[in-house]
C-alpha cells in the first residue's frame, strides 16, 4: 500500500489478521470502502483480542500483536521464527493461560474443550505458514488495485478543453493530478501511501503534468508557458514558451521534448531554460506529433503522430525519433498516445490498456499484444487515452464510464427538452434549413452520414431511426443547401479530402463539388450564391477560408489566411457578416468579419471559443467555449459596424472537436440542438501495482 517492496513480512501481517478474525469473529480492520479500509489499516490499532474475548491466552494476543505491527521490523522476521513461536504456544508454555483468571475458574469446561481445538488449528496452521512463507515471496502473482479520489470541493480534471492527465512518477511512489473546477484548478501531488493530496502553490491553471526521471520535480504548462517545480513546492521556473501545448517528457540527461503548438512537430529545450529546437517535422498526411514519452535511454522517445484533415484518422500512429533528429519510425497505428514500462509498449485499443513486448535497443516490437487493463478513459478530441505508468510495475488510469452522446434538444437556458434518437458516438449534426430533418455524423465504427425525418417523430411521438445517407467512404462535416434538397460534405479521396454533393431526395448521385486538396465544407449561403469551405494543405498554420460562388463559374476567392484564420466559419442570417474562429491573438477566440469583405476583425468571445452557429434573427452568436460549455454573445448592427453585447454561459458540456465537427445548431424557435458530451470521469483514479501479473491473452 506505500508503494514499498513486498516480502515475507508482508504474508505474516496477512496471517496476523487471519489469527485475530479466527479468535475474535470480527475483522481486524474494517471500512465501509476501499479507501476508508486502507486507511484503517495504515493508522489505527485494532481493539486488543482479549477485550473481545477474555478468554484468549496472553501469548496468542502478543503473537497477533506483533504479526499486524505497522512497521515491518517490528514483526515476526520469518515464518520459521513465527511457527516456532505457535508451537510452543500450542504445546503449552507458562503464560498460555487465559487473559482472565477469574473468568476461568467460572467457566465451564467445554471453554477449555473449544481452546483445545484452537491450539490444534493453530498447530496446523502453522505447519502450513512454516512451509508456505517459508518459500520466496513471489510479487508477480498478485495484483492490486485501489482507488483514489480527488481532494474534497474539487473534481480531476483529465480532460476538458485544458486537461491534465494523470501523470505518476518513474519509481512509482507518487501520483500528480490537476484537480479544481473549470477556470480554478491547480496542481496536486498524492503518495500513494498518503490519504490526502498535497497542493502545489504556483500551479493554477496547470495542464499536463510530467515527471522528471529522478521524480523529484514535474514540468507542466500554464499561462502559455513551459515550467517546471520542485515537488516538495516552491516556486515555478519558466522554461520557454508553449502557446498551445500537447504534452512533454523529461529525459534523463536533462531534456525535455514537449509539442508548443497543435500542428507542430516535437521540440527539444534544456530544462533549465533555453531556445527550443526542432526534434521532429510534420508533413501533409500527419500535421501533428504530440504526447512525447522518453525511453530509458534517454535518448530516444515515443511519439503520436496525428492528422487535423483525416476525419477517420487511419493514418494516425505512434512513432519512435530520437532527441539527435533524423528519420522517426512507425511502430503502429493507433488513435491516442503510447508509453513504455517493465519492457512493454503500452498503448490504447477500444478503451483496453495493451501491452506489448518492446526491445528498447534495437526499438522494435515483437509478440502479440495481450490486454493489461479494460475500460480506460479516452478523450477523442484530443486523441489521448488517461494512463500513466511508472517503472516498478504501477499504474494509474481514469476508469471509462459512459461513453455514448445524446442528440440533446434544450432551451435557450441549457434545459433539456428531449433527445432525437438512440445514444451513439456523433461528431457532427446539422438542422435542414426548414427544421423537418436532421443530418448527423456517426464516427464509431466510422465515418458516415445518416439523416433523421423530424416530422416522424412529431406525428408519432415514437424513437425515431435513421436512413443512411452515405456508405463506402468516409464522409463528414455535413452542411445543407438553402433549399434543403442537397447535402455538401467531405469525402476521403486517395488520402486527402474533397467537398462531395449529394442530393437528399435520391435525384442526382453523388458528384465532387470541390477537389483542391484537404477542402473541408462549413456553410451554405442562406441565399444559395456560395459556399464558404476551408482548405487546410500542411497544418492548421496554412488555413484557409474561401467563399466559392453556386451561379456561374465556381472561381473561389479568398477571403481569410492564417494567422488571422483557423478553423470554421458560418454566414450571418442577412449574409453581411461571416463568424469564424482564429488565433491571431494566440488563443482560440471568436470573431466577425463583414462579407464579402474585405474589414475589420471583430472579437466575439472574450475567451476561449469554438464552432460558432449564429441565432437565426441575427442577434446573438452561440459558441463552444472552455471546457466543451456553450457561451452566447449578443450582437447588434450599428450602421457598417457590429457591436457585441452580454455573453452569457449555458452550462452543459458538448463534443467540442474544433475545425472537426458541427456540434451544436440552433432552430428558428431559439431551441439548440447539441451532442452532449460522454460522461467524463471526474470522481476517481484507479491504481494498480504489479499490472504485469496475469495479462489476459
Amino acid at each position: 500500500m506505500e508503494g514499498k517492496p513486498a516480502d515475507a513480512r508482508t504474508d505474516i501481517f496477512a496471517f496476523g489478521e487471519v489469527l485475530y478474525e479466527m479468535a475474535t469473529g470480527k475483522p481486524a480492520f474494517s471500512g465501509t470502502s476501499r479507501a476508508s479500509l486502507i486507511a484503517a489499516i495504515l493508522t489505527t490499532e485494532p481493539p486488543s483480542i482479549t477485550q473481545l474475548q477474555p478468554l484468549t491466552p496472553v501469548t496468542l494476543e502478543r503473537v497477533v500483536k506483533k504479526c499486524l505491527a505497522k512497521d515491518p521490523d517490528d514483526r515476526w522476521q520469518s515464518a520459521a521464527d513465527l511457527a516456532s513461536e505457535l508451537q510452543w504456544m500450542c504445546t503449552g508454555s507458562p503464560t498460555s493461560q487465559s487473559a482472565n483468571p477469574a473468568a476461568v475458574v467460572s467457566q465451564p469446561k467445554l471453554d477449555w474443550k473449544f481452546w483445545g481445538m484452537v491450539a490444534i488449528a493453530l498447530l496446523a496452521v502453522a505447519t502450513l505458514l512454516f512451509h508456505f512463507l517459508s518459500q520466496p515471496a513471489s510479487q508477480s502473482s498478485v495484483r492490486m488495485r485501489w482507488v483514489i479520489s480527488p481532494p474534497e470541493g474539487t473534481q480531476f480534471l483529465a480532460t476538458g478543453d485544458a486537461p491534465a492527465p494523470v501523470a505518476i512518477s518513474p519509481d512509482g511512489r507518487r501520483i500528480a493530478f490537476v484537480a479544481g473546477s473549470p477556470g480554478k484548478s491547480q496542481m496536486y501531488i498524492q503518495s500513494l501511501d498518503a490519504l490526502k493530496a498535497s497542493a502545489l502553490t504556483g500551479t493554477e491553471g496547470a495542464s499536463w503534468p510530467f515527471w522528471s526521471p529522478d521524480s523529484r520535480s514535474l514540468g507542466f504548462f500554464a499561462h502559455g508557458q513551459l515550467k517546471r517545480i520542485d515537488a516538495e513546492g516552491g516556486s515555478p521556473i519558466d522554461i520557454c514558451e508553449a502557446r498551445v501545448p500537447r504534452g512533454a517528457s523529461w529525459g534523463a540527461d536533462g531534456i525535455v521534448v514537449f509539442t508548443p503548438e497543435t500542428t507542430t512537430g516535437l521540440y527539444r529545450v534544456s530544462a533549465s531554460g533555453g531556445q527550443p529546437v526542432p526534434v521532429t517535422t510534420t508533413d501533409p498526411q500527419l500535421d501533428s506529433h504530440r504526447w512525447p514519452f522518453f525511453l530509458p535511454d534517454g535518448k530516444h522517445f515515443l511519439y503520436y503522430a496525428a492528422s487535423h484533415n483525416d476525419i477517420g484518422h487511419e493514418r494516425d500512429s505512434i512513432y519512435v525519433a530520437s532527441i539527435d533528429g533524423g528519420p522517426s519510425n512507425l511502430l503502429l497505428h493507433s488513435h491516442a498516445n503510447a508509453a513504455y514500462a517493465n519492457g512493454h509498449l503500452l498503448f490504447v485499443k477500444d478503451n483496453a490498456l495493451m501491452a506489448q513486448p518492446f526491445d528498447v535497443t534495437r526499438l522494435e516490437l515483437s509478440g502479440d499484444p495481450v490486454v493489461v487493463q479494460d475500460g480506460i478513459e479516452e478523450h477523442r478530441t484530443w486523441w489521448m487515452a488517461i494512463f500513466s505508468a511508472s517503472q516498478n510495475g504501477t499504474l494509474v488510469f481514469a476508469p471509462v464510464q459512459n461513453l455514448d452522446n445524446n442528440l440533446l434538444w434544450m432551451d435557450s437556458t441549457g434545459k433539456p427538452l428531449g433527445t432525437v434518437g438512440e445514444p451513439g458516438r456523433y461528431a457532427s449534426l446539422h438542422l435542414s434549413p426548414d427544421e423537418s430533418r436532421l443530418v448527423i455524423e456517426r464516427d464509431r465504427p466510422h465515418h458516415d452520414l445518416w439523416l433523421y425525418d423530424l416530422r416522424r417523430n412529431d406525428l408519432r411521438g415514437e424513437d425515431l431511426l435513421p436512413t443512411q445517407f452515405t456508405a463506402g467512404v468516409t464522409a463528414g462535416l455535413p452542411v445543407w443547401s438553402n433549399d434543403g434538397a442537397k447535402i455538401a460534405f467531405a469525402a476521403e479521396k486517395a488520402g486527402t479530402f474533397e467537398i462531395h454533393v449529394k442530393s437528399t431526395f435520391g435525384t442526382m448521385e453523388e458528384e465532387a463539388l470541390v477537389t483542391t486538396r484537404n477542402s473541408l465544407p462549413l456553410d451554405w449561403a442562406p441565399d444559395g450564391s456560395a459556399l464558404l469551405y476551408s482548405t487546410d494543405q500542411s497544418s492548421l498554420q496554412d488555413a484557409r477560408l474561401w467563399a466559392m460562388p453556386l451561379q456561374g463559374a465556381h472561381t473561389p476567392r479568398l477571403l481569410l489566411k492564417a494567422p488571422a484564420y483557423t478553423s470554421d466559419a458560418v454566414f450571418s442570417p442577412n449574409m453581411r457578416w461571416i463568424a469564424y474562429g482564429s488565433r491571431e491573438s494566440g488563443a482560440q477566440r471568436i470573431y466577425a468579419t463583414p462579407y464579402p469583405g474585405p474589414g475589420p476583425h471583430i472579437l466575439i468571445s472574450p475567451g476561449y471559443g469554438g464552432n460558432p452557429v449564429w441565432f437565426k434573427d441575427g442577434h446573438a452568436i452561440l459558441y463552444v467555449g472552455d471546457d466543451g460549455s456553450l457561451e452566447v454573445t449578443e450582437v447588434h448592427e450599428q450602421g457598417s459596424d457590429l457591436i457585441t453585447g452580454k455573453t452569457r454561459q449555458i452550462p452543459r458540456l458538448i463534443e467540442s472537436p474544433v475545425g472537426e465537427g458541427f456540434p451544436v445548431d440552433v432552430a428558428k424557435d431559439g431551441r439548440i440542438l447539441a451532442i452532449t458530451r460522454g460522461q467524463d470521469n471526474r470522481t476517481q483514479l484507479v491504481i494498480v501495482s504489479n499490472w504485469e501479473a496475469g495479462l489476459k491473452k
